[in-house]
């Protein structure tokens, strides 16, 4: 490799955190410092607090933190006819804050959190630096343990987590004048409601049996996507995954089942998602606008633990 096609940086850092605990409160404090021969340093701070009451049952949990993110070595250097390299790209910047409740009841044991995070200097397709956005939400995190349908058998253990995304970005690309105008709109390509089951239920000693559900609701498309001319949509979506597994001392094989359904099923494109839907003529770039995903497949799987 010719040495005007390398590039050589220095990467140097630190960190420095102080705890604080006791029986009810727990409390952290940690900054970060970088420094980059090509895009300069970073100071970032991170404050957790943790409250404990109603005998441990409960918690409280406040979080805020800042970060960075590097330019990637693609959008940097990697440039060609269809995609657009910038070396003087600088890195985007985060900040996060979050409130997380925690309660533990008989059988569940609960967590909720409220987050909100911006990105600044966010880095585009295009490979510049330019725009923000705020996303903010609401989690719900589950694990449930109830006693088995048959007796002697163990208890039927499983999570359900759900999620509520609002993703904004003040930048909207205009297909009539190929150009990005300032404005406060959705960022797409982010499914707003998540959810996922997973149930596990022991059939013996040695064989489990277990099934995952995961549902993602109806997704609007990123601004540059041109399907979007065409109002269309990611519709919603629904996938069943199965695993049944044998352990006898230190064999465990399992039998898996991903798609059960065989769904055909299309996701967001990435990138620029540039190259529309009209396969009559040439298209219109190099990203595929949606993405197929994977259907049915099976996997029988053999381990030994020595």
């Amino acid at each position: 490799m010719p040495d005007d096609n390398r590039v050589k940086f220095n990467d140097a850092g630190g960190y420095i955190s102080v705890i604080y605990d006791n029986a009810a409160w727990r409390a952290n404090l940690g900054i970060r410092y970088d420094n980059n021969e090509i895009w300069g340093s970073s100071i970032n701070p991170r404050i957790s607090g943790i409250y404990k009451f109603n005998n441990n049952e409960s918690a409280i949990k406040f979080i805020y933190g800042e970060a960075f993110q590097e330019p990637p070595a693609q959008q940097l250097y990697g440039g060609w006819s269809g995609r657009e390299a910038n070396p003087d790209l600088k890195p985007e910047k985060a900040n996060n804050v979050e409130v997380i409740l925690m309660h533990k009841t008989g059988r569940w044991l609960h967590d909720v959190s409220l987050y909100r995070a911006s990105y600044d200097n966010v880095i585009r397709e295009d490979a510049i630096n330019n725009g923000g956005r705020n996303i903010s939400g609401l989690e719900y995190r589950g694990r449930f343990e109830f006693p088995h349908f048959i007796d002697s058998k163990n208890n039927i253990t499983g999570n359900l987590y759900y999620t509520y995304t609002h993703a904004k970005t003040d930048r909207i690309y205009s297909h009539s004048k190929e150009i990005w105008l300032d404005e406060n709109v959705t960022l797409g390509d982010i499914s707003p409601h998540k959810v996922n089951l997973l149930v596990d239920i022991p059939v013996s000693q040695q064989w489990n049996f277990n099934m995952k559900a995961n549902y993602l609701d109806r997704t609007q498309l990123y601004s540059r996507n041109p399907l979007n001319l065409q109002n269309i949509e990611v519709g919603s979506r629904i996938i069943f995954d199965s695993t049944l597994s044998y352990s006898n001392n230190n064999w465990l094989v399992s039998f898996k089942a991903l798609n059960i359904f065989d769904r055909k099923i299309l996701a967001p494109g990435i990138q620029k998602a540039d190259s529309g839907n009209d396969f009559s003529k040439r298209s219109l770039g190099f990203s595929n606008s949606l993405s197929a995903q994977p259907g049915r497949s099976i996997w029988l799987t053999v381990s030994y633990k020595i």
